[in-house]
């Protein structure tokens, strides 16, 4: 009876996680498409400061990857992240992984990913406009943010599970 108990209390959770996962993927690749349309249709042809003159929007179409890397190769740039996305929607709707920071981690690759991929598939680009004054370095969007915020947050559950595994060998 606990067992059966237990059973229906996971699976409840569970079904509140997968809901709770596919709203917030909803909810994170209409914020970067709603932020890139805006971004088209009222700063093409401008720059706006953002945080006093550190950081600017600055409208920039990206027929590359991260730093314009790979451009002209659009089947690459659509095929890549689509063999990198569906892996990651998998393992997180699958609830393989029991970590709330890897299911998060997981969640923003996948709405980064998905962000930068519709505009692939219908711009041909990806709008890019998040451009940091204070460092040379390369106009970003916020799906490139996803990504990235996603990857750290992967790599530090990752670290945190190897110490915890070294520290239960050990034992």
């Amino acid at each position: 009876m606990y067992a059966q108990i237990q059973r229906n209390r996971h699976k409840n959770y569970s079904i509140k996680w997968a809901a709770f996962s596919v709203l917030a993927l909803i909810l994170l690749v209409f914020i970067d498409q709603a932020v890139k349309e805006y971004i088209v249709l009222h700063l093409k042809n401008q720059e706006f400061p953002l945080l006093g003159r550190l950081v600017y929007f600055t409208y920039a179409q990206n027929y590359g990857a991260a730093f314009s890397i790979f451009e002209g190769i659009r089947w690459l740039l659509i095929g890549l992240p689509i063999i990198m996305v569906i892996p990651c929607m998998f393992i997180l709707f699958s609830q393989r992984i029991k970590s709330t920071l890897a299911s998060i981690s997981l969640l923003l690759i996948s709405a980064g990913g998905i962000g930068n991929l519709i505009d692939r598939i219908f711009r041909v680009y990806v709008v890019d406009f998040i451009n940091p004054k204070f460092v040379s370095f390369a106009i970003f969007n916020i799906a490139d943010s996803f990504v990235v915020v996603g990857a750290i947050l992967l790599c530090i559950h990752l670290f945190i599970r190897e110490g915890q595994l070294h520290r239960s060998t050990n034992k």
